[in-house]
């Protein structure tokens, strides 16, 4: 635990064909994971089986998972709501002895906030992945989404029961009312308790529109799926053409959730971040 962050920790796999050899730690890099909202850490566990030679790191977002009990800050702004994200992504760095290269990979909401944090300490992060990072600030960004259920759902009961309403209709939007009936009450209940999460999740992305992407000076690999929606892809693209030198990769029959359902192209994306890597 780190403030209260559940964080799971893998060390390097190696291989070493010579026993005898001397092999230094110090240059072995560390991926963070980051996930989005109505997320969890876990949700990286396939890329991390395709990932080798690397620190992998992967922590439950305030508010979710096994970090349920730390709840989102108590601040009155978007950027704030963001800044702190950014805030318990470098606590748990700090706290997980990272001696060689660091690289973010962010989903969603954790691409942003993996952007926030390169920002906020140029020269600590050595590259970032972020695959599909919202773009909810921005005028062409459509609505009428799972965050816009989840927002007037949150607004037609009173304050207590906000969160677990806005978590239900964002799932339902997401997955489907068969699918939500079918978690079943002990599942559907713990969804309910993220609720508080998910509300600071949606203000949190849209205080990302106070980035400036186009100052990060590092290597930065945006994914986004061919099976995505239109204003994903354009928030990709629209990422794209403010950050120089970023690449794109396009991952062939995906959708948002990539790193469920495409597990080795994700994986294969932080390789691309960590070939470009200068040591």
């Amino acid at each position: 635990m780190v403030d209260g962050l559940a964080v799971h920790r893998r060390a390097a796999i190696t291989q070493i064909t010579d026993a005898s050899t001397d092999v230094s730690t110090d240059a072995i890099p560390t991926v963070v994971f980051i996930h989005g909202a109505a997320d969890r850490g876990a949700a990286f566990a396939r890329v991390g089986r395709h990932i080798q030679g690397a620190q992998l790191i992967r922590y439950d977002r305030r508010g979710y998972g096994r970090s349920v009990g730390a709840r989102p800050a108590q601040v009155t702004s978007q950027s704030a709501l963001l800044a702190s994200q950014v805030d318990d992504l470098l606590a748990v760095v700090e706290a997980s002895s990272v001696d060689g290269p660091l690289v973010l990979m962010g989903h969603s909401l954790g691409g942003l906030i993996a952007l926030g944090a390169a920002d906020r300490v140029p020269g600590a992060i050595h590259a970032v992945v972020a695959y599909e990072p919202p773009m909810p600030w921005q005028p062409w960004w459509s609505r009428g989404q799972a965050g816009d259920s989840a927002r007037s759902a949150a607004a037609a009961v009173d304050t207590a029961g906000a969160g677990a309403a806005a978590m239900e209709a964002f799932l339902r939007k997401m997955i489907g009312d068969e699918r939500w009936e079918a978690l079943g009450p002990r599942v559907q209940q713990a969804r309910h308790a993220e609720g508080p999460a998910l509300l600071a999740d949606l203000e949190a992305a849209r205080g990302a529109g106070d980035l400036d992407p186009a100052s990060l000076d590092l290597p930065v690999v945006l994914g986004v799926g061919t099976q995505t929606s239109v204003r994903h892809a354009r928030a990709v693209d629209h990422l794209a053409g403010l950050i120089a030198g970023a690449e794109v990769v396009e991952v062939d029959g995906a959708g948002h959730g990539a790193h469920m359902t495409h597990p080795v192209e994700v994986a294969s994306m932080v390789d691309r971040a960590l070939d470009r890597i200068t040591y």
